[in-house]
């Protein structure tokens, strides 16, 4: 798989699994990418969130993807690196407008942004499971 077929599935399946360890205790919770695109792969919460302040303390994550209609599994272990970009913020308030009454009252800081770096990425699938794993180095965008 490529990086562009990568981006592809993530925005054909946006819900995903991430992982995160606090104090040697891991923690998942099902998230929705907002960007697989030029810029990155991007996700955001609430700074106020036990998620947020988990990435901020251990950056070291895993996403977990999946295609029920390709039974496909797609698997990202990435360092989440925080991005202040305002406008990228805002694209992402117009993407999700459910989030727009919180900014509008609370302004953009409280919104914390993740861009994917050092990603690498693995699919896996049935027929596959017990083949050889293949890595997939997603590049910093």
């Amino acid at each position: 798989m490529t990086q562009a077929e990568i981006m592809e599935f993530i925005n054909k399946n946006p819900v995903f699994t991430l992982a995160t360890c606090a104090d040697n205790v891991p923690h998942v919770r099902n998230m929705m990418v907002a960007f697989a695109d030029k810029r990155g792969i991007i996700f955001s919460t609430g700074r106020n969130k036990d998620v947020c302040k988990q990435i901020l303390a251990n950056p070291s994550i895993e996403m977990c993807f999946y295609s029920p209609e390709t039974e496909k599994q797609l698997r990202i272990a990435a360092t989440a690196e925080e991005t202040d970009d305002l406008e990228l913020k805002k694209d992402i308030v117009e993407k999700f407008e459910f989030l727009k009454p919180w900014i509008d009252t609370a302004g953009y800081d409280v919104l914390a942004t993740f861009k994917l770096k050092n990603a690498k990425a693995i699919i896996w699938t049935m027929a596959t499971n017990e083949k050889p794993k293949e890595y997939i180095t997603i590049t910093d965008l």
